[in-house]
């Protein structure tokens, strides 16, 4: 297929063509062809460097080799590469942005995405090419380096962590630490001058982590890869958002929180780790699934810290009747 023939496409799909071909090329010509010829063109002026005269016996056998060997490593990245344009096809919003993807993104793209040879992580890096495809400067070059450094099982843990993740309002994103201050028990209230008394129900909150298997070495891991801020003294802090009582929401994947108190002057702040902006990144790739058990457990603390905590498929109308 040529540029010339994509005009009866979608302009999602055009734009995908369009961009896969600024980074390899496979679109309008034989991609592997050409770096095949080049290979062994400079393979050959090597050897002749080095005393071996272009024809002989020896020179053929190694560059018989050396075809073979070119040949096997670039039919395996054009697998790759067909394979993530594939699952970017699949993942391509009915609309996109006018805008383009810069070619240096481009570039750093299919240079990393040619090398992933696992299915999952193909998965990973076609749903990354169409979100840049349809909202350019949606990921950074910092989070395609990430991507690529990550294995599939370290990618597996930051998925399960994601569906932890709580929305408050539009931007701001966090989780529910595990792990509180030692001695701090976990939740905040009222004037905030002494934490409410719940160990008890911070060890089912870790419980829940656990069951997903995200145990504190992972946990630890998923900082270490730059993917989350994890300290034992960060939480976030809510404010009501009616003026005649506590009112605050969250959002965990397509569900709403609703947290209750009848005092106005309630303050509520809850221990936690927050997503980095290379983790927020790539938060964009998950799909979030249900929690049913970690809803149960976050309504329980909350009731235990003196608030009604309920969970809804929309958020809230913002008025003072609630």
């Amino acid at each position: 297929m040529s540029l010339e023939d994509i005009t009866g496409l979608s302009k999602p799909l055009q734009k995908l063509i369009e961009v896969v071909s600024d980074g390899i090329g496979a679109i309008a010509r034989p991609w592997i062809v050409r770096r095949d010829a080049k290979a062994l063109a400079d393979a050959n002026r090597l050897l002749a460097d080095g005393g071996l005269t272009v024809g002989t016996a020896e020179i053929e056998g190694l560059s018989a080799q050396i075809a073979a060997r070119v040949n096997y490593q670039e039919s395996k990245r054009q697998r790759n590469l067909s394979r993530v344009v594939e699952a970017a096809q699949k993942a391509l919003p009915e609309n996109v942005s006018e805008a383009t993807v810069d070619p240096d993104w481009t570039s750093r793209f299919f240079s990393s995405a040619q090398e992933i040879s696992n299915e999952e992580m193909q998965q990973l890096w076609g749903r990354l090419l169409a979100g840049e495809i349809a909202a350019p400067g949606s990921f950074s070059l910092r989070a395609l380096d990430c991507l690529r450094n990550l294995t599939s099982s370290e990618a597996r843990a930051f998925s399960e962590l994601c569906d932890f993740v709580l929305w408050e309002g539009n931007t701001t994103a966090f989780l529910f630490s595990p792990y509180p201050p030692s001695g701090l028990g976990g939740l905040f209230m009222s004037d905030m001058s002494a934490p409410t008394p719940i160990s008890q129900q911070t060890d089912k909150v870790r419980d829940t982590y656990e069951r997903r298997g995200l145990t504190y070495q992972s946990i630890i891991l998923l900082s270490e890869l730059n993917l989350i801020h994890f300290t034992l003294n960060e939480s976030c802090s809510f404010k009501s958002e009616i003026p005649d009582r506590f009112r605050g929401t969250v959002r965990m994947g397509a569900r709403y929180l609703t947290i209750e108190n009848e005092d106005k002057e309630s303050k509520l702040s809850i221990p936690s780790m927050s997503l980095t902006s290379t983790g927020r990144d790539l938060f964009k790739l998950h799909i979030p699934g249900a929690n049913a058990d970690f809803e149960t457990t976050l309504s329980d603390v909350l009731k235990t810290a003196g608030f009604r905590a309920y969970w809804t498929a929309h958020p809230p109308q913002r008025n003072t009747e609630g």
